[in-house]
């Protein structure tokens, strides 16, 4: 894997989630390895996960089945570069060492943040940028699918993991 010189952020629905890499140009890309990194800011740590890029289909897949919506239909094959991912969602306490509030309804320092609009995360991923001096933005939508999915180890399914809800601890007691 290559190590990329652009750190990313990522927007989930309400939940922002991390991506990250080093940003200096003197690093020759196609010579460093892409490794796990912890990053800290304001002395809250977070961790960032290497994703290999490559190529895998985009879109409701057949395995999906029913859960498969028309919109994202029809698949297509889309090739990504090697980047890196936060390995959680951004939390309620990296949220507050940027940008010193809290507008989650429930808190807790390690619960992702919530109650964010696209142009919270905007203005969170500058103050980010000045606190760090990387360059922070959001993944494509490609980026986060194919992290979901599991990469180049990735699932026929879109939860990247086994074929039953059952398997991935979805069901059972919390039913």
């Amino acid at each position: 894997m290559k190590k990329l010189k652009h750190i990313n952020i990522s927007l989930i629905s309400i939940v922002v989630l991390l991506i990250a890499t080093s940003c200096n140009d003197s690093i020759d890309p196609m010579s460093e390895t892409l490794i796990d990194t912890e990053f800290s800011v304001n002395g809250v740590l977070f961790d960032m996960v290497a994703v290999e890029g490559g190529t895998f289909t985009m879109g409701a897949t057949s395995e999906q089945g029913s859960d498969a919506v028309s919109d994202e239909m029809p698949t297509h094959k889309v090739t990504l570069s090697d980047y890196m991912i936060g390995k959680n969602e951004v939390t309620q306490e990296l949220w507050q060492a940027v940008m010193g509030s809290n507008p989650s309804y429930f808190w807790g320092c390690d619960l992702p943040v919530e109650q964010v609009s696209w142009f919270d995360c905007q203005e969170f991923i500058m103050k980010l940028n000045s606190l760090t001096g990387l360059n922070f933005r959001l993944p494509t939508e490609a980026e986060w699918e194919y992290a979901a999915r599991g990469g180049l180890n990735q699932s026929p399914y879109p939860w990247g993991g086994p074929s039953t809800m059952d398997s991935r601890g979805i069901r059972g007691s919390h039913q």
